[in-house]
């Protein structure tokens, strides 16, 4: 395989580059910290206990941490915002894009548009720069994927999120929500499928092959990708 991948429209880059830029930003943070608290709460989601699966998030007391948190942050002014961005830690950063990934399950199963309004929240008080900005694009994807399904307005959504952002942050969410709608398509453009179980809809990630839908559709599995049948 490559080690090259392709960027858009524009020139190829390095597998490994934007998550290199990004700890390379974080380290440059660090050096520069001025001591301010972190908004985010002092515990993360367990791997180990499929807490980053999308198959069936279970909600709990970090999920209304960081909502709690997200709501704070929308309360406060632009300069306020910036100063909390830059107290939140790159591996926080990866905390809130699980938050809005599981947001974006928990508004598709109790229909509510408050879950999109925090996972989108959480996404705006993201630093581009000291993340992979593709996983940004793949939670927007989640969240506009979930709007579509609850009949919420994503464009008014994401307008809105888009004016409390970081510019860079900004134009991710701007341009996310003017791609044909090809280039949205959760299946087949973000590499993710919306499953069935016996406790409602979630996702799983299927690397833009089609799945084994036998093991999509066991509801007791418990991780969050499909394999594609043996060619």
């Amino acid at each position: 395989m490559s080690r090259f991948a392709r960027r858009g429209r524009g020139k190829p880059y390095a597998i490994g580059e934007e998550m290199a830029a990004a700890a390379e930003a974080e380290r440059k943070r660090l050096e520069r910290s001025d001591g301010d608290q972190s908004p985010m709460p002092e515990t993360t989601y367990d791997r180990w206990r499929g807490e980053l699966s999308l198959v069936n998030p279970r909600t709990g007391p970090l999920d209304a941490e960081i909502a709690a948190a997200c709501r704070a942050f929308e309360r406060t002014d632009n300069s306020d915002r910036a100063a909390a961005r830059r107290s939140v830690s790159m591996d926080e950063f990866y905390t809130l894009l699980a938050f809005s990934r599981r947001a974006a399950v928990v508004a598709m199963r109790d229909r509510t548009i408050e879950h999109l309004r925090d996972g989108l929240t959480a996404i705006t008080m993201i630093e581009a720069d000291r993340v992979d900005f593709r996983d940004i694009l793949v939670a927007l994807s989640l969240i506009h994927h979930a709007a579509i399904r609850i009949g919420a307005d994503s464009s008014l959504l994401f307008h809105d999120a888009a004016m409390r952002s970081e510019p860079a942050v900004a134009r991710l969410i701007n341009e996310f929500v003017t791609r044909p709608p090809e280039h949205q398509g959760l299946r087949d453009a973000w590499g993710h499928v919306e499953i069935e179980t016996a406790d409602g809809v979630g996702f799983v990630r299927w690397g833009f092959k089609p799945p084994s839908w036998d093991a999509c559709d066991d509801p007791t599995r418990t991780t969050d990708s499909c394999s594609a049948p043996a060619k």
